[in-house]
């Protein structure tokens, strides 16, 4: 069965889309309809690995996966065991670069999100970064903290070696390939993302 989600009036209203959500097992998945990429982008890596990560990120600067920090996305994903992942753009904007992303956060991401993780099961990988920074009021709201907190036993965030930080920005992948240096996969690790940061925002 599949719930049709109205496609609200905003400011960004032209670069929406509508999307279908369906069951399949325990997990929630999104029906493919023309321009959805906005808000979601998944992808097989290895289908002979069974276990599927979740991601939040804000901001990709393709709609195809066809970027530097998708391609990291699969070699570490694959690295750590996972077959596949989602990622959930928490702003249905695209372009690369985070000062240009609008404050725009509304119902439709709140949807999309609240399904993602009360019918889903695996970890959530978040990697905001900084982003957020001076605009968490319209770029993550109440509603978003409330859900993140409730399912918060899930959460995970990207560490590497010999670093470990522990600050309240969770890394962007990104900001692990950029054009003067790539942290092999090998070097990376999860750790959990504990809530108390989200109360800080």
């Amino acid at each position: 069965m599949y719930q049709a989600y109205r496609e609200p009036i905003t400011k960004m209203a032209n670069n929406r889309a509508p999307i279908k959500l369906g069951e399949d097992g325990n997990d929630l998945w999104f029906q493919s309809v023309s321009g959805m990429e906005r808000y979601y982008y998944f992808c097989v890596v290895d289908p002979s690995l069974d276990k599927k990560l979740t991601i939040f990120l804000y901001n990709p600067s393709s709609l195809i996966g066809k970027d530097k920090t998708i391609n990291y996305i699969k070699e570490l994903c694959k690295h750590h065991g996972y077959g596949s992942f989602e990622i959930v753009n928490l702003i249905p904007q695209t372009g690369g670069n985070p000062d240009l992303v609008n404050e725009c956060f509304d119902e439709l991401n709140l949807q999309i999100v609240s399904n993602v993780l009360e019918h889903g099961s695996s970890h959530v990988w978040v990697g905001w970064g900084g982003l957020i920074k001076g605009r968490t009021k319209v770029l993550f709201p109440t509603e978003l903290k409330y859900l993140l907190k409730k399912h918060s036993a899930r959460l995970i965030r990207v560490q590497y070696s010999p670093k470990n930080r522990r600050g309240k920005y969770p890394l962007h992948p990104s900001y692990l390939c950029t054009r003067k240096r790539k942290v092999p996969v090998e070097n990376t690790y999860f750790t959990h993302f504990e809530a108390k940061h989200i109360d800080s925002y």
